[in-house]
């Protein structure tokens, strides 16, 4: 979600204190906007939750907007959880045999929602591949643009490329309410052994709600020659009018078939941070097992400029800001960062990917460590599904480097579904099945009947626990092979 933000000599400095206190003002409307593309070999749906009653009660009005990637807008609809507490949208575009633009989310209410972005995922399907993304873009309200509570210039970094001679890359960003004017953009590509390309490209005006959609392959011809197999990492300098700049990244076949996405993250060597300068000095990530054999960790460079240590196992790396580090981990492992020449920022974006051992693209979930900064967390919901050609797990890992743990640890874990306004519920201990949470408790464990009460649809999982210190993912599954991790609400 999109934190507090200062402007401090035209840095913009976010504000993880802020984040997590919330304090985003009065919040009346919520809202998250998402590329969309349908067409024959690829569907998108958005999934979500009435968490806004089940957390505070909140009755809200829901209005979807369908626009084309010029912003024209092609469809509008009033959506309601009347027949469940789960939504799953897919607009109704028969007359466009072929439609690529966006799908905003609005989200209203006569009291305040605290967050003004709303949880929402999007899944995207192709005849062999399943992938999901949390909300990561979304317009700005008025009085946001008012009181200069914004983020318009784009420093959006954590972009992984793939480029092969049968894989491209690609971003997506998207325009606010108003029109932006013609600019010249930058992208710059850190490759193998830390290589920096950089190319200026001129962007038209932008029109209001239009999305944009960039190759890096368009401006780098010889990219795969280049990476010869390796990742590279991405950044961008770009500006939208009263939209907030995160991008949608990701990496697709060129037939069409396969096709994986995340979330890019801030460049903090361009925008900054504020400072652990409390308490522990350390920072962590904890890695789940996810059953998966072949996964690494991706320390994305564009970093808080500095030096810095990641310890795990009995290894020990130090880095800089700006080289990529990609870290092999196999089973449950735990990272412990330190910054050596100054205070540790609280953001130090990473990620998790799990390779595909059918050759699929893999996945990739955007993270981040943690400190002692954040508060504990005793609510989780998560996308999840149960159908003839999907199956997921739910995923939770502990974190006792910041947490206090209990002796025994409580989860009351719900099922909700699209098509009733009911749940069914189990309860167990977690220490008791600690490594099955780690490599993923299938659905259908929890839930043997989940199948049938998701009517072979998407639903969510809710897990509670009073302990706080936990952290839950979901992986979806599909027929072929092809799987998609990101992390809980």
């Amino acid at each position: 979600m999109q934190p507090d933000i200062l402007e401090k000599n035209d840095k913009i400095i976010i504000s993880q204190r802020d984040n997590f206190n919330q304090k985003f003002g009065l919040v009346l409307r919520s809202s998250a906007i998402f590329y969309c593309k349908s067409a024959p070999d690829i569907s998108t749906t958005l999934s979500f939750m009435n968490y806004w009653k089940l957390k505070r009660g909140i009755e809200v009005a829901i209005v979807a907007s369908t626009r084309d990637m010029a912003g024209t807008l092609i469809k509008r609809e009033e959506l309601s959880f009347e027949n469940g507490e789960v939504i799953n949208y897919s607009p109704d575009l028969q007359l466009h045999s072929f439609f690529e633009g966006s799908i905003e989310i609005e989200v209203f209410s006569t009291k305040n929602l605290n967050i003004p972005y709303a949880a929402i995922m999007a899944i995207y399907e192709t005849k062999q591949s399943i992938s999901m993304v949390h909300s990561y873009s979304r317009t700005y309200s008025p009085y946001e643009i008012e009181e200069g509570q914004t983020i318009t210039k784009g420093e959006e970094s954590c972009w992984t490329l793939r480029d092969t001679a049968t894989v491209r890359s690609f971003c997506v960003f998207h325009n606010g309410g108003k029109a932006k004017d013609n600019q010249t953009i930058t992208l710059r590509i850190t490759g193998p052994n830390n290589e920096i390309r950089q190319t200026l490209i001129e962007l038209p005006s932008l029109l209001p709600y239009s999305t944009v959609k960039l190759y890096p392959s368009d401006y780098f011809p010889d990219l795969s020659h280049w990476l010869v197999g390796q990742v590279a990492n991405a950044n961008i300098s770009f500006a939208v009018s009263d939209a907030f700049t995160r991008l949608l990244v990701g990496n697709e076949s060129l037939d069409g078939l396969d096709y994986q996405i995340t979330h890019s993250n801030f460049n903090y060597s361009n925008h900054g941070t504020d400072k652990v300068d409390i308490d522990d000095i350390h920072a962590y990530m904890n890695v789940p097992d996810c059953d998966v054999d072949d996964k690494y960790v991706i320390i994305y460079p564009d970093s808080d400029p500095g030096s810095y240590e990641v310890s795990y196992l009995n290894n020990q790396k130090d880095f800089q800001t700006g080289e990529q580090v990609l870290i092999p981990v196999k089973g449950e492992q735990s990272l412990t960062f330190k910054k050596k020449n100054g205070v540790l920022p609280t953001r130090l974006v990473t990620g998790l990917v799990c390779e595909n051992d059918t050759g699929l693209l893999p996945a990739e979930c955007s993270l981040g460590v943690m400190t002692c900064l954040r508060p504990p967390k005793k609510l989780w919901w998560c996308l999840c599904v149960s159908s003839f050609s999907h199956h997921s797990k739910l995923i939770i890992v502990d974190n006792p480097q910041i947490y206090k743990s209990t002796e025994s640890t409580t989860l009351n874990i719900r099922l909700y579904s699209s098509d009733k306004n009911t749940f069914i519920e189990t309860t167990i201990l977690y220490e008791e099945h600690a490594e099955n949470f780690s490599k993923g408790m299938n659905i259908r464990t929890l839930f043997p009947n989940a199948q049938e009460f998701l009517n072979n649809t998407y639903g969510y999982f809710t897990v509670y626990s009073e302990y706080g210190g936990l952290y839950c993912f979901t992986m979806i599954s599909n027929l072929n092979g092809s799987y998609t991790l990101e992390h809980g609400f």
